[in-house]
């Protein structure tokens, strides 16, 4: 059993924390209790025995054989019970962090579509904002709009430095706990070779596809996945709001879930299958 909150739970929380996110009334449920029981460990450290000294340095502190090995009992039994104490906090919090981190794991999709409310509603604040800066991109450069920019342009820019500061830890807790190599490798579905059927291997799937429902639209090539790195190979779309923003509203930007994922992956299997049973119909009737 773990005795802390894992990152997907403890990313969680503090990214509802800092955006404002809402959350499931169950997961509320089990936060309340780990955090009462943390509080109740850091209480009752707080009240901490006075120092356990044996008998000897009592004494050499000038008290007597007796009243020294009355102290020391005394001390003894209130260190007894305050370990006693200790031992069942510790095993009280291990509990609600268990807890904690299984209801998060259990429902990590549900949790995403949760949060994606007020995702959406970080992205269409920093539309207008977005647009009275566009004479800055592409790069969008602090110390470029700082310098040059108007004080409706520098309170614009700070409205959407506010937005980012909300969304970034929800895309950390998104990336970290939904999108890792692990649980995409779990959820991965690979039949044998030359079976027919349909396989979900997320992994290989278009990156700009876990955050746009319509990638094709997107114009920015470090929003589409279009971007490579030096080794030629696709860059992680950014998530910086200002450039989101900047995007059709078609475009769909929302961090999806595994469920979504699988759902297009199966849906342009289907279409490929299609095309290819088009191919070979079309090759036979031209054959014979």
């Amino acid at each position: 059993m773990n005795v802390f909150l894992e990152d997907e739970a403890s990313d969680l929380f503090l990214a509802s924390d800092i955006s404002g996110a809402p959350l499931p009334s169950d997961i509320l449920e089990v936060r309340r209790a780990h955090d009462d029981a943390v509080q109740a460990l850091k209480a009752h450290r707080d009240e901490c025995p006075d120092e356990l000294r044996p008998v000897a340095k009592l004494m050499a502190a000038g008290m007597g054989l007796e009243d020294a090995e009355a102290e020391f009992e005394a001390l003894s039994k209130e260190w007894d019970a305050w370990q006693g104490r200790q031992r069942n906090l510790l095993s009280a919090r291990g509990i609600a962090a268990n807890q904690a981190n299984r209801a998060v794991t259990s429902q990590l999709d549900d949790l995403v579509l949760a949060v994606r409310e007020t995702v959406t509603a970080l992205v269409e604040e920093c539309r207008p904002h977005a647009e009275k800066l566009k004479a800055y991109g592409p790069e969008f450069s602090t110390d470029h709009i700082v310098s040059r920019a108007s004080a409706a342009e520098v309170k614009a820019y700070q409205a959407i430095l506010e937005a980012q500061r909300k969304f970034d830890p929800i895309y950390r807790w998104w990336s970290r706990a939904c999108m890792n190599p692990r649980r995409l490798h779990q959820v991965s579905i690979t039949p044998g070779f030359g079976s027919g059927k349909f396989f979900f291997a997320p992994e290989t799937m278009d990156k700009a596809r876990y955050v746009w429902e319509r990638p094709e639209l997107v114009t920015d090539a470090r929003l589409n996945g279009k971007k490579l790195s030096r080794t030629g190979q696709p860059l992680t779309p950014e998530s910086r709001l200002i450039l989101i923003a900047l995007e059709d509203p078609a475009c769909g930007y929302r961090l999806a879930t595994i469920e979504e994922l699988r759902e297009r992956a199966e849906l342009e299997w289907n279409a490929r299958r299609a095309a290819d049973a088009k191919d070979v119909a079309l090759y036979r009737a031209r054959a014979f």
